[in-house]
């Protein structure tokens, strides 16, 4: 017999899905793509016959978050025409413009007015396991941000995670002496006050405003940041040998 406290465990869990929206951001060209991305955007290319954006999707509405803001830019045409207003996938899609590539927290900040309180932001070039984004709401309720990680042979090429169990420390980003091995995800799960570090985010080295920067105020300002290890298989489509991988994977 199943207990009362299992009932309304799920009965949680269910009634914040139903709530939740996700924020993908597919502005970015994917310059490391080369010619592969010349009249496409990165989210556009096709992993084993399925474009990019439309795995993440369908991921999100098996996961029951039906409501998806997607941040467009480059080449903004050949998504929304792909995509239209959703209602072909089951799920209801609104679209916000990124009108300079400005980086990952200006993304986020174009969808300000379309999310009310927490909401999931996935960049736009990700393959990943369809279990990780249920299993990702099943801690919805702890901390104002949770990213989602994975372990990375590189440090030194992406974000990574100075962490004390589940808690994030810091986070840092390319640096020539990593915490860890544990890398940034480009998976979050936000509170709406991100928005207010948005807002006091600064420029970084590279001319753009860090998404990574924005949650190490955060985590200075004392607020909880959690880490989700991503147990599955996880790619970021960054080069053409990524992609091959993600395709290898499917076949």
């Amino acid at each position: 017999m199943v207990s009362k406290i299992v009932i309304w465990s799920l009965y949680i869990i269910f009634c914040l899905i139903i709530i939740m929206k996700a924020v993908i951001l597919a502005g970015g060209r994917g310059t490391r793509l080369g010619n592969l991305t010349q009249s496409i955007p990165k989210p556009m290319m096709p992993v084993a016959g399925k474009p990019i954006i439309r795995r993440i999707i369908d991921t999100l509405s098996d996961s029951g978050i039906k409501e998806i803001i997607v941040v467009v830019g480059y080449e903004k045409d050949v998504i929304i025409d792909y995509l239209r207003d959703g209602s072909q996938m089951g799920v209801d899609i609104k679209y916000v413009e990124q009108k300079q590539q400005l980086g990952t927290a200006n993304a986020v900040l174009q969808a300000r007015n379309h999310v009310d309180d927490k909401f999931i932001s996935i960049n736009g070039d990700l393959v990943f396991d369809e279990s990780l984004i249920f299993t990702l709401l099943k801690k919805s309720k702890i901390g104002s941000c949770i990213i989602c990680s994975k372990k990375v042979k590189n440090p030194k090429a992406c974000g990574v995670l100075k962490l004390n169990g589940e808690k994030v420390l810091e986070i840092v980003e390319k640096s020539d002496n990593p915490p860890s091995n544990i890398g940034n995800a480009g998976i979050y799960l936000f509170s709406n006050n991100v928005f207010d570090y948005i807002d006091k985010t600064t420029l970084s080295s590279r001319g753009e405003y860090e998404i990574t920067d924005t949650i190490q105020l955060m985590i200075e300002d004392g607020r909880k940041v959690f880490h989700h290890p991503i147990e599955g298989y996880w790619y970021g489509v960054e080069t053409r040998d990524n992609l091959i991988s993600a395709a290898e994977m499917f076949a």
